[in-house]
């Protein structure tokens, strides 16, 4: 299973075809603008980094759970790969 964290909207858009069904996605900084739509691809969990939502005015969409930097350290040890992409 793989961590994919996306920093901005670009870089999601570049590689969400990369997601895989088990794994799960963070959208951090202004990647959290990619939370808020419509999204088109399936994975084990979906989540954006809650202080960086407030700070843009972003509501992620009803599939994206909200996180805290704490949250990320603790999803980092659970799963086998982490990758950004920026």
């Amino acid at each position: 299973m793989l961590l994919h964290t996306f920093n901005t909207p670009e870089a999601f858009i570049q590689h969400r075809q990369r997601i895989n069904i088990e794994d799960k996605v963070l959208f951090i900084e202004d990647g959290v603008y990619s939370s808020n739509q419509p999204l088109d691809f399936q994975c084990k969990r979906v989540m954006a980094l809650a202080e960086d939502c407030q700070l843009r005015g972003i509501v992620p969409a009803e599939s994206v759970q909200l996180i805290d930097y704490n949250d990320w350290v603790q999803l980092c040890s659970e799963v086998d790969n982490h990758l950004s992409w920026y």
